[in-house]
């Protein structure tokens, strides 16, 4: 098996988090519908990630945002 990457670790640890808190204090449903989602989003890029390469994306972020962030 994979070692597991950043996405996938961090998006199990935000959901047993949330679940766990939310155990014990109800959290309203709107923080705990968007947490919950961002933490189902980090672990199916994480597990994208796991098959596939990113090289490329990767890069094309690091330029993209590049242009805006110049130091002087």
């Amino acid at each position: 098996m994979n070692k597991m990457n950043w996405y996938l670790r961090s998006g199990l640890l935000i959901s047993s988090i949330v679940i766990g808190f939310n155990h014990f204090i109800e959290l309203p449903g709107i923080i705990h519908g968007f947490v919950l989602g961002t933490a189902v989003a980090l672990e199916l890029v994480g597990i994208y990630l796991l098959r596939h390469d990113m090289t490329k994306t990767k890069n094309f972020k690091k330029n993209f945002f590049s242009k805006f962030i110049k130091t002087a």
